[in-house]
């Protein structure tokens, strides 16, 4: 394996189509979602991580440890760069020229990932935020707001963390719209292999592979065993009230217009199809209701204390 390939994208972006399509080649190896860089590069930072263990203490005692290396934080990139190696390459079982590690949340730690890997190659992956919106709440949400909590960072800081790292490598990355993605996918893919200089053997027209993986786009791997435009626009019938639409309108608005640029989307016309878009009207009382519980658990922190999957967090101190 000659160096990992970061696809980097907001949830519900295309990036599991993507990878479906880049691991057919021969020299591209990947599993679903890796996802273990972020608790070993969370070790080293004072906010994001609450534990029994005492985050705080144990992000002091590392950042100390680092201080008595002889070459300090290098020393200590160099080991965990060597190390996720090492392990990308055991994931590497038939020699491939790459391993393709896409893990959504990564946007949380790409200034950290190309500072660990200054070799590697960077893929950002883009898609119309409407779009990526109205898919969060389709596939987590049952087409509601009602876990919209759970996406609040990525929506809210993703876009910025993913366009930062974007700028920071320049032409050392590769940037692609998912809408280009899937209705000039032979394009795309040419581009791709340009970039990781490789031959392009890839047929769009194949059947997509089955990954195996607990995380990922279990619905779509379900869904498409082909390359589909469908869901361009998907949006629409997502936000198809007055309320709904005000809410999106709201969140674009709120989108820095360089960013949205960067990223290969207009403000002002994302907005123009806001306006011109019909929707009935309707109390929306659910909606609303769904809203009120996401600003108040986002406030207090309710969902860590009303759902039973971090139902062993009500029973411990965390630190």
């Amino acid at each position: 394996m000659n160096s990992p390939v970061f696809l980097l994208s907001l949830p519900r972006s295309g990036s599991t189509l993507l990878q479906r399509i880049l691991t057919q080649h021969d020299d591209i190896a990947s599993v679903s979602e890796p996802w273990f860089l972020l608790p070993l590069v969370y070790s080293q930072k004072d906010t994001g991580v609450l534990a029994e263990y005492s985050h705080r203490n144990a992000q002091l005692a590392v950042n100390d440890l680092i201080s008595k290396l002889p070459d300090k934080q290098d020393d200590f990139d160099s080991v965990l760069h060597e190390m996720s190696l090492r392990i990308y390459g055991k994931l590497c079982k038939n020699n491939e020229v790459y391993f393709l590690d896409k893990t959504p949340r990564y946007h949380l730690i790409v200034k950290d990932l190309i500072r660990i890997f200054p070799n590697s190659k960077f893929i950002f992956l883009y898609r119309n935020p409407m779009d990526v919106y109205a898919s969060t709440m389709k596939t987590w949400g049952e087409n509601s707001f009602k876990r919209h909590y759970a996406v609040k960072n990525d929506l809210e800081v993703g876009l910025n963390n993913l366009v930062e790292g974007q700028e920071i490598l320049g032409q050392n990355a590769i940037v692609i719209n998912y809408e280009n993605l899937v209705t000039n996918t032979p394009e795309v893919i040419e581009n791709i292999c340009q970039y990781l200089d490789i031959e392009n053997n890839l047929q769009s027209e194949n059947e997509l592979l089955q990954l195996n993986g607990k995380l990922g786009d279990q619905v779509g791997i379900k869904k498409y065993k082909k390359i589909e435009a469908k869901s361009i626009d998907n949006w629409k019938s997502c936000f198809n009230t007055s309320f709904r639409k005000h809410i999106i309108r709201k969140y674009i608005s709120n989108l820095d217009s360089t960013v949205l640029s960067r990223m290969g989307y207009d403000k002002a016309t994302l907005l123009n199809s806001i306006q011109n878009h019909k929707t009935s009207f309707g109390l929306s009382i659910k909606d609303r209701y769904h809203i009120f519980f996401y600003k108040t658990a986002t406030l207090l922190n309710g969902h860590l204390f009303f759902t039973n999957i971090y139902k062993w967090a009500r029973k411990k101190y965390l630190s």
